[in-house]
């Protein structure tokens, strides 16, 4: 019998969401340091018409999706260890405005 524990999911989607969720986590912060940029993210503030603000923490999540998208093979495979997932789906934007749907 393999003493490796099994994966919980089967797929685990980078939504915004389980991202501010990992930011928040210290072990997540310390394996992937780019994602303290989100807990410094505006979370109060302004009327929301003009936007400004939702396009900056869009941005923000979208460079934190192209940096997960851009790890090395065995970072790629932490993450997937840390998250107990068998495949992880990151969907971020390219320089080019063109939408990118990476499962690893």
């Amino acid at each position: 019998m393999s003493t490796e524990q099994q994966p919980r999911h089967v797929l685990v989607v980078l939504t915004d969401g389980v991202l501010t969720r990992l930011a928040a986590s210290d072990s997540f912060i310390t394996e992937f340091p780019f994602l303290s940029a989100l807990t410094k993210l505006t979370r109060t503030g302004g009327c929301g018409a003009c936007g400004r603000r939702n396009s900056a923490n869009a941005e923000a999540y979208n460079a934190v999706k192209r940096n997960i998208a851009g790890l090395a093979s065995d970072r790629k495979q932490k993450l997937k260890h840390m998250l107990s997932a068998k495949a992880v789906r990151v969907i971020y934007r390219a320089d080019d405005g063109k939408v990118i749907q990476l499962t690893f």
